[in-house]
């Protein structure tokens, strides 16, 4: 899962929000320093994480993304899922997409003195670039993996995955509309689990 699902998956918990999206920003001895009432936002994080990873229907659709992103279809797929995720909207969202990143945005704002400068700064920026509505449009889809791809160890460019997921955009997107609800659902079932160890 990537920044979008993490952020919809806390469902507006003002205790899950910090952990759970800045957990890929913060290093371990960071986490460990953060004020103890969001502990449950990074566990919820990589329980979701563990969970999107060992799952059967994530890994058939890594399996057809690899031909254009090799090592990367894990990291990858999670991106995509957030484009998925824009793309159906209408059935997992309660407010327009627009209304909902304004929201956010405001949200993550109001965080941000929480975490180290140079981490507020970067995640400032993003905001300032309404980082999430790029996820609405192919052309952002392909900038994101383009700027993946300049911090790739193992790969040149990934130009080759939005037209890899557009030749077999209904498969792809059948598989994240059989397991996105499902992980909805268990998140739901656990959420009141990790808002407590959070201290609500």
């Amino acid at each position: 899962m990537n920044h979008l699902a993490h952020i919809y998956l806390s469902y507006g918990h003002e205790s899950i929000l910090p952990g759970n999206f800045f957990c890929d920003f913060l290093t371990l001895a960071e986490q460990r320093v953060f004020p103890e009432h969001y502990s449950g936002g990074f566990k919820l994080h990589r329980w979701i994480d563990d969970y999107t990873d060992s799952h059967k229907l994530v890994g058939e659709m890594r399996s057809i993304l690899r031909p254009a992103s090799g090592k990367y279809a894990g990291v990858i797929s999670d991106i995509l899922m957030d484009h998925q995720l824009v793309k159906f909207w209408n059935l997992f969202g309660e407010t327009a997409y627009e209304d909902y990143c304004r929201e956010q945005y405001n949200n993550l704002e109001k965080i941000l003195p929480l975490v180290p400068q140079q981490t507020a700064n970067k995640v400032q920026h993003m905001i300032s670039d309404q980082w999430l509505h790029s996820f609405a449009k192919v052309s952002g889809m392909e900038y994101t993996f383009s700027l993946l791809a300049t911090r790739a160890k193992y790969r040149d460019s990934f130009a080759e995955v939005m037209p890899l997921y557009l030749e077999n955009e209904s498969k792809i997107d059948g598989l994240f509309m059989e397991f996105f609800p499902e992980l909805c659902g268990y998140v739901v079932l656990r959420l009141e689990e990790f808002s407590l160890q959070s201290g609500n």
